[in-house]
């Protein structure tokens, strides 16, 4: 018995980054992570109840343009296996469909959503980390 298969029909397209930031061997924990993600700072002082946590996950979305999909961002804190280096994990993931589903429009979609990865990486990442993780120049 043969069956005729179709082409198969996308409903959504998926471009995911996933970043595994090693902590440096000075870096103060927790508390510290708005040296590496700014909009993440941990208010210290001497009169607060709670201490800098000890383990975290954010996440939070960004509409895209067009109607054209989201940018999802989910940061969590972790161990790396071998080494049990600290590490923070940072996916960034966009999801959606552009105008129709021709090549043209998944090509466009698919730069647009690099787009978004990329400069929403930048965007989220202190200048600092950039310059000293990453090794970007002014």
């Amino acid at each position: 018995m043969e069956t005729e298969l179709t082409a198969p029909i996308p409903v959504q397209y998926e471009l995911t980054y996933r970043n595994h930031i090693v902590a440096p061997e000075d870096w103060p924990g927790l508390g510290g992570i708005a040296k590496v993600f700014p909009d993440l700072a941990w208010r210290t002082n001497e009169n607060r109840f709670l201490p800098a946590p000890t383990d975290m996950k954010w996440d939070c979305s960004f509409e895209m343009p067009g109607q054209q999909g989201r940018l999802h961002v989910s940061l969590k804190h972790g161990f790396r296996k071998q080494d049990k280096k600290r590490v923070l994990v940072l996916d960034l993931t966009a999801r959606g469909m552009g105008s129709d589903d021709t090549r043209p429009a998944q090509e466009e979609w698919f730069a647009m959503a690099h787009e978004w990865v990329v400069r929403g990486f930048v965007d989220l990442t202190s200048e600092d980390a950039q310059r000293s993780y990453w090794g970007k120049l002014s």
